[in-house]
């Protein structure tokens, strides 16, 4: 697969998957320029993906009127998008034999499906031979009928209109198209309706295509106080480490860590024995608010719903109860994060809600071996309302490619009163003001800051990346 920088990646899903869900607030980015504004301006309205929303065009018949006007006879008009993987549709001219060959295939229209007549010209679905065919896999819900892109089809079509011009008077794809209803897919959540977050963001489009994904397709890390995996709407995504058994003090899957079931804990001081496998948020909250952002549990008649309402939440706590912790125990978490994904684990996002304005290298070192991994680090940009661009919050100054620094916004869309920004250091603000989400022991509360508005952003590029999985940057 080639290999893109996380910018050509995020500006090839932007017209993609990433297209509905973070509506406004991604153009709400702080500042004045910088090199994810265009690139994360296309990121957030999270889902539309216009190629699969509307009736795509190809040549003949369905083109529009602009481009049937720009076009030459028998011109085939070049696309991307799924559709059909043994079928063509061709338009017939009105002396086209019943039969005929063409490099030896022959095309016997008696044996084909004819879909309309009009004016003697004969539209028909074609079968084609399934060599050549790159499958590509999609969750489209589409049962029986095979679809795959159509680069075969296009290649097809265009033999057909090079060397059957006098018979072929257009050719296509059979492409796949959804119903532009105007319904939207809602969860039954409790209190859904205090989640104006989701409106900002446009959340229901992108549910519309896509609600997660179920398994380990896509793991999303928490790097905080931890993360309360027993809570009603947040333990059905938890990440559960199944080669490890549950406090029998035992390393049973020889990875370094010991009862590391559902992430691990590297807050311990020195003399308690340093990490251990209970990453658990049992006073704090900060971790299991920001968890419940990312992904409680969608459509469950209770509580709130995540940006996902499927997937995978990594609990990685190295922040004491207190809420405050140290970047050692940081480094340690995210080279946690680093060595699962090493041993196979899919780990692709990490949400950090928090920093300080001092610089350490090593710190930086950590996050660029993540960047290695193929890991993005999604960062909050800090509450201080200062522009990061002159005085730095560390780890979202870093000026690595993986990064992702969140600035916050309202509910109206307007910049928060706290939140810092930046022109080059900041790249995407998302809701940040009075969010609902997940406290330990079951518990709900609104709380506000940055810290809140990353996860929105780690949320949706987890939703992103479990629809299209082979994406890479």
């Amino acid at each position: 697969m080639k290999k893109l920088s996380l910018e050509q990646w995020l500006a090839q899903a932007g017209s993609g998957i990433v297209q509905a869900a973070c509506g406004a607030w991604i153009r709400q980015t702080l500042g004045q320029g910088g090199r994810w504004r265009a690139i994360l301006g296309a990121l957030m309205p999270l889902m539309a993906l216009v190629s699969l929303s509307v009736s795509p065009t190809y040549a003949g018949e369905h083109a529009s009127k602009k481009i049937r006007s720009q076009r030459q006879p028998s011109e085939i008009i070049p696309t991307s998008g799924l559709a059909e993987r043994d079928t063509i549709l061709v338009r017939f001219k009105s002396d086209a034999p019943q039969r005929f060959s063409i490099q030896g295939w022959v095309v016997n229209r008696a044996q084909e499906r004819a879909l309309a007549t009009a004016r003697g010209e004969t539209t028909a679905a074609l079968s084609i031979a399934p060599s050549r065919r790159k499958a590509a896999k999609r969750r489209g819900k589409i049962s029986k009928r095979q679809v795959a892109e159509v680069s075969n089809q296009l290649a097809v079509c265009q033999s057909l209109l090079r060397d059957a011009s006098t018979f072929v008077k257009s050719c296509g794809p059979n492409y796949v198209v959804r119903a532009n209803a105007t319904a939207r897919k809602v969860p039954q959540d409790a209190r859904y309706s205090e989640q104006y977050g989701h409106t900002r963001i446009d959340s229901e489009r992108a549910w519309d295509i896509t609600t997660g994904t179920s398994g380990d397709e896509v793991v999303i890390g928490v790097v905080d106080t931890g993360v309360d995996y027993t809570h009603p709407d947040l333990q059905a995504n938890m990440w559960r480490n199944t080669e490890e058994i549950a406090g029998n003090g035992i390393d049973d899957d020889r990875n370094g860590y010991v009862d590391d079931v559902y992430g691990w804990n590297s807050s311990l001081p020195w003399f308690a024995g340093r990490g251990n496998g209970d990453p658990a948020d049992r006073v704090h909250g900060h971790g299991t608010h920001c968890a419940g952002i990312i992904g409680a549990r969608g459509d469950n008649n209770q509580g709130v719903v995540g940006v996902n309402w499927n997937t995978k939440i990594m609990a990685l706590k190295f922040m004491q109860d207190s809420g405050w912790g140290f970047f050692d125990d940081a480094v340690e978490s995210l080279e946690y994060a680093r060595r699962m994904k090493q041993r196979g684990v899919n780990v692709r996002v990490l949400n950090n809600s928090w920093g300080s304005s001092y610089y350490v290298s090593w710190l930086e070192d950590a996050v660029q071996d993540l960047e290695q991994e193929g890991i993005i680090f999604v960062a909050a940009a800090g509450n201080s309302a200062e522009n990061n661009d002159y005085r730095p919050f560390f780890p979202a100054s870093y000026a690595l490619t993986n990064v992702v620094s969140v600035a916050a916004s309202d509910d109206q869309d307007r910049p928060s009163s706290f939140s810092s920004y930046g022109g080059s250091t900041v790249h995407i603000a998302a809701p940040g003001n009075e969010i609902l989400s997940t406290l330990p022991g079951g518990s709900y509360e609104a709380w506000s800051g940055t810290s809140m508005a990353a996860p929105f952003v780690a949320g949706a590029l987890g939703l992103l990346l479990g629809y299209q999985p082979e994406l890479t940057y």
